[in-house]
């Protein structure tokens, strides 16, 4: 019976709304005024980023969807409340037995399900563009359905929720609406940098752009900033409920059970909101020591690491490397305790010089050996290490802020790929801060992630833009991962083992890709070049010619 009467007052309340003018404008707005700004940005686009991945489509869609969604839940969820003060339009209802619970659930759930309904048409709407004018752009439905309930829904919950109470609170109409405005104009376009987007309903500065190597960035993080708006916009919704005046025939049982389910889902959305926020602080704070740990040590005289042969293994998204070594002091005094540095993220299993257990200390990334090297000894060490790659050790030298804005930096098409144009941000895509990644699908292990030992830090944080580099003699076997494409410096082989990369001639780092990629060649004059890529994904390879590609050799 609960239900019936739920759904009885959500079909008189959608009745009511779709006679507004206010609701064909933005219908008019949602339909017309969103499918026509992703075909003007989109379709034949000359910035790359607009294009050229499977979820830029559907992000944009559902980004345009919040703002126009915000604004009508604004105006319906203050004008409804108005309604019933002032119109009496609801006297039906309001002169019945239903619960104060029923009422309200069966007018919110009326404008929910036609918020929703309108989500679904536009959605309908970007998917025909996707298919029929964006044929070289990868195509992924769940994508749609991904931002449905994590973006928009969210976002629909809280904005309704806040809007209600609002309504509730100020007994007048214009104050009420007119407060709502501001709040929403200043927290769209103030807030949503401030402390990494915690203020952020809409989740502007969230990286929510997929990679279909890798998935989301930071899925976990994501997923606790949208629980935390959509806990929070329940609780408000039950307040809001709370603070009806209506009376019913069960009022004191159900205020106790309003304001307990109210107050936990406020507290279960700021305990979300606070992990969220907790995990950058806790970057950040990792960040700090590390560098302290760094510059402690930034004066101390250094060995050279002259030659690293490394058996590398991996299983998820761990690592697991066995490293040969050999240390030189080439300075001109000796040193008591060689320093090298590895990922703080990656626990030394054993360390051992000529079958000789060494002792150690390790501070963050610095490993401090305890060992005594004359002038010109060479010490070889056997290393054997293992984890999960800690990437906040990544760009020390940036500020906090700068790190962790992760908005995508463009490059127009028109524009020469391998030139000296400056990049610059993108206000609408995030694609996240990843600066290492390891797991089944696709590796990447750059240099700066100190996945391999080294005797030199990854930054001179003192002055940052003077590099130091160890010229070393690299060979990488990599085993277990036989059926991808392994890419990294050197000659490749391949064995009973696996793949191994040897070279001629020292370098100063070390890069490891692996991943399902294909390659394509061009030849010019007995030389070939080669460019890897993921299968269908093949966006802006034609307008790559020979001569750019000469230019970047």
């Amino acid at each position: 019976m609960a239900l019936d009467k739920i759904r009885l007052i959500a079909s008189y309340e959608r009745k009511i709304i779709r006679r507004h003018l206010s609701f064909w404008i933005f219908l008019i707005c949602i339909v017309f005024g969103i499918a026509g700004v992703q075909w003007y940005l989109q379709v034949d686009s000359p910035v790359w980023a607009e294009s050229a991945l499977s979820a830029t489509v559907p992000y944009m869609n559902a980004w345009f969807f919040n703002l126009l969604q915000s604004l009508l839940v604004i105006f319906v969820g203050v004008e409804f409340v108005w309604r019933d003060r002032r119109l009496g339009t609801n006297e039906t209802f309001l002169s019945r037995s239903e619960t104060n619970v029923e009422y309200m659930f069966g007018k919110i759930w009326g404008v929910m399900k036609l918020c929703l309904l309108l989500n679904l048409v536009s959605i309908g709407i970007a998917i025909m563009i996707h298919l029929l004018f964006m044929e070289t752009v990868a195509f992924n439905p769940l994508l749609y359905l991904f931002y449905l309930f994590t973006l928009t829904f969210p976002a629909l919950v809280f904005v309704f929720g806040i809007s209600l109470f609002a309504a509730m609170l100020i007994r007048n109409y214009y104050l009420a609406l007119l407060l709502l405005m501001i709040g929403f104009i200043g927290s769209y376009f103030a807030t949503p940098w401030v402390l990494y987007g915690t203020f952020d309903p809409w989740a502007r500065s969230l990286p929510l752009l997929f990679s279909d190597a890798i998935g989301f960035a930071n899925i976990g993080i994501l997923l606790l900033h949208r629980l935390a708006y959509f806990f929070c916009g329940i609780g408000l919704i039950f307040l809001s409920v709370l603070l009806m005046k209506r009376m019913d025939d069960r009022r004191s049982v159900f205020r106790k059970v309003l304001g307990i389910l109210a107050s936990g889902f406020i507290l279960l959305g700021i305990f979300a909101g606070t992990l969220y926020l907790n995990t950058y602080l806790d970057i950040n704070q990792r960040r700090v020591r590390f560098r302290i740990a760094q510059e402690k040590y930034a004066k101390s005289d250094r060995v050279q690491v002259v030659r690293n042969r490394m058996v590398y293994k991996q299983s998820g998204d761990r690592l697991h490397v066995e490293s040969f070594l050999l240390l030189v002091n080439k300075s001109k005094q000796p040193i008591d305790s060689p320093i090298l540095y590895l990922n703080p993220g990656l626990s030394i299993v054993s360390l051992t010089s000529e079958g000789q257990e060494l002792f150690y200390n390790r501070e963050g990334h610095v490993v401090v050996i305890k060992r005594r090297m004359e002038c010109g000894e060479e010490l070889p060490l056997r290393v054997e290490y293992e984890g999960i790659i800690d990437e906040a050790i990544c760009y020390l030298e940036l500020p906090d802020e700068e790190y962790h804005d992760t908005r995508m930096g463009i490059l127009p098409l028109s524009a020469d790929p391998l030139g000296n144009m400056p990049k610059t941000r993108h206000e609408l895509y995030s694609n996240g801060g990843r600066f290492a990644h390891v797991g089944n699908k696709y590796t990447i292990l750059l240099p700066e992630c100190l996945w391999y030992l080294s005797a030199v830090p990854p930054v001179n944080l003192q002055i940052p833009s003077m590099k130091d580099f160890d010229f070393t003699d690299y060979r990488l076997e990599v085993e277990g991962q036989e059926s991808k494409t392994v890419i990294s410096q050197g000659s490749m082989k391949k064995n009973e083992k696996g793949i191994s990369y040897s070279n001629d001639h020292p370098l100063p780092r070390l890069s490891l890709c692996i991943g399902d990629y294909e390659q394509k060649t061009i030849t010019v004059d007995s030389l070939s070049f080669g460019v890897y890529y993921f299968p269908g994904h093949i966006f802006g390879l034609k307008a790559i010619t020979c001569r750019q590609i000469l230019r970047g050799c």
